[in-house]
């Protein structure tokens, strides 16, 4: 034990150090300023701090979508059921079917050589699915245009904004319309009621049949092969680009800026396609290089 006592005695004479001083050789009172100095301090920068998030916070974007003057969408859902009158024309005959005028006209054998050449059931199928899915896609509800405001206090650049869809609603940029072609109706076997009904309409009025004709030339609302519904959607006029359609089944609008208390409009044409009736969502993503974070929000969406 003296060696230890003598070994740190020669220790604190050879290496004089803070820790060798006694407590009660500190001044107390002019560390305790010191704290309450710093401590008055970081309160100061952390208000200041506060102020100028205030601040910026005051001074950004705010920017809002509004789709076809609306708050909110509503979109009409076609079903099945509504697409079953596609099938009359392939429905068998029967000698009731007749009229009494024309009775005479038409004998039992022809209907039976009629009904045993009609389609069968798949190809009758295939045509309805796919008139089905023309007239969906052709009277589908349509986006027109979005309206993009900046209600903030400051200038917007690089602005991109994202609608996702729920997968309940199908997407589809209108312009592509005219790559769909109206399905080509089967060939079918010339129905003897029909057959019988121009033969006794042109011995009642033999100018009745060029009449018809040349009235359904003229006529606008006559139905249109593929080619001529081609040529017409072919002549629409381009849109502005300014929104495009992406393989995940969302929309993405981009603005270079947007000036504060300013609003303007992308238009481009989309059609919705609803699957089936509910209450959805559209997840909208707002993007710009004054937000240090994605702004979320949702659009509702009823399908009835």
């Amino acid at each position: 034990m003296p060696k230890v006592l003598i070994a740190l005695s020669k220790e604190f004479n050879r290496k004089p150090r803070p820790g060798w001083t006694r407590a009660n050789d500190v001044d107390v009172s002019k560390l305790t300023a010191k704290l309450l100095l710093l401590d008055d301090e970081n309160r100061k920068l952390r208000e200041e701090n506060d102020r100028l998030k205030q601040n910026y916070n005051r001074l950004m974007p705010e920017i809002c979508l509004n789709i076809n003057d609306s708050e909110d969408l509503k979109l009409q859902f076609i079903s099945d059921e509504d697409f079953l009158y596609l099938r009359n024309d392939f429905e068998m005959l029967s000698f009731s079917d007749v009229p009494l005028y024309l009775k005479g006209s038409v004998t039992q054998e022809e209907i039976d050589v009629y009904n045993n050449n009609l389609l069968c059931e798949e190809e009758v199928d295939k045509y309805v699915k796919g008139m089905a899915n023309f007239l969906r896609i052709k009277n589908a509800e349509k986006i027109v245009s979005f309206v993009v405001t900046n209600n903030g206090k400051a200038k917007a650049n690089g602005i991109y904004i994202t609608l996702r869809f729920p997968p309940e609603i199908m997407l589809i940029e209108t312009d592509d319309l005219d790559q769909q072609r109206i399905p080509q109706k089967p060939e079918m076997p010339e129905n003897p009621i029909d057959k019988a009904k121009k033969v006794y309409d042109k011995k009642l009025n033999p100018l009745g049949s060029l009449i018809n004709k040349s009235y359904a030339f003229l006529n606008n609302d006559h139905v249109m092969d593929g080619k001529k519904y081609e040529m017409l959607l072919s002549s629409k006029m381009p849109f502005t680009k300014g929104a495009w359609l992406n393989d995940d089944n969302s929309i993405t609008i981009k603005m270079v800026s947007l000036m504060h208390t300013r609003c303007d409009t992308v238009v481009e044409e989309f059609s919705l396609i609803p699957k089936k009736t509910g209450n959805y969502q559209i997840e909208i993503e707002i993007i710009c290089e004054e937000y240090a974070e994605t702004q979320c929000y949702k659009i509702p969406v009823l399908v009835k």
